[in-house]
C-alpha cells in the first residue's frame, strides 16, 4: 500500500515537471483548493487533491501572486498531514501543499514525502480565504460542491 501511494506521487511528480508552468500559460500560479472545513469520506493526499479539488484558481497577476506566495511562509512549525490535504499552489518552479488544519509545506517539481511527520509551517487558514475570496470570478472555477 505504502509502494503504491509512493509510486502515484512519483507519478504525479513526473507529469508536473513535462507539464511544467507553460502548460498553465507561462506565469500563472495555478491552485486546487478544498475549503478547510470540509471532511472527506476518503482522505485526500498530495497525489489525489487535483482529482478531489472543488475549485481551481488561475492567478496571472504577480501582486497577486506575490501575496499568495507570502501568505504560504509566514507561520509557526507544525506537523503536516499528507491524508489531509486541502491545498496544491503551483507557481513558477515550487509546489505548495496545504492540509486540512492550514499547513504548508514547499517542494520543488519533483517531491518526495517522508514515512511521516514532514513538518510544515501553520499559515492563517482565515488569510487564506480571503484572498480567495479577494479573486475576480473569471480567476475561480468551481469543480464541484
Amino acid at each position: 500500500m505504502c509502494c503504491l501511494l509512493k509510486l502515484k506521487m512519483v507519478v504525479v511528480s513526473f507529469c508536473l515537471l513535462l507539464l511544467g508552468s507553460s502548460a498553465f500559460g507561462g506565469d500563472v500560479t495555478t491552485v486546487y483548493f478544498i475549503p478547510f472545513e470540509v471532511e472527506t469520506y476518503a482522505p485526500v493526499t498530495p497525489a489525489t487533491i487535483i482529482s478531489q479539488a472543488w475549485e481551481k484558481w488561475t492567478i496571472s497577476s504577480e501582486p497577486e501572486t506575490s501575496r499568495l506566495i507570502n501568505l504560504l511562509n509566514l507561520g509557526n512549525q507544525a506537523d503536516f498531514d499528507e491524508k489531509r490535504v486541502r491545498g496544491l499552489v503551483i507557481s513558477d518552479n515550487q509546489t505548495y501543499f496545504i492540509d486540512s488544519n492550514g499547513v504548508v509545506i514547499r517542494k520543488g517539481k519533483l517531491y518526495m514525502f517522508k514515512e511521516k511527520g514532514e513538518l510544515g509551517i501553520t499559515i492563517e487558514k482565515t488569510a487564506f480565504v480571503e484572498f480567495r475570496d479577494s479573486l475576480r470570478a473569471d480567476q475561480r472555477q468551481m469543480l464541484r460542491k
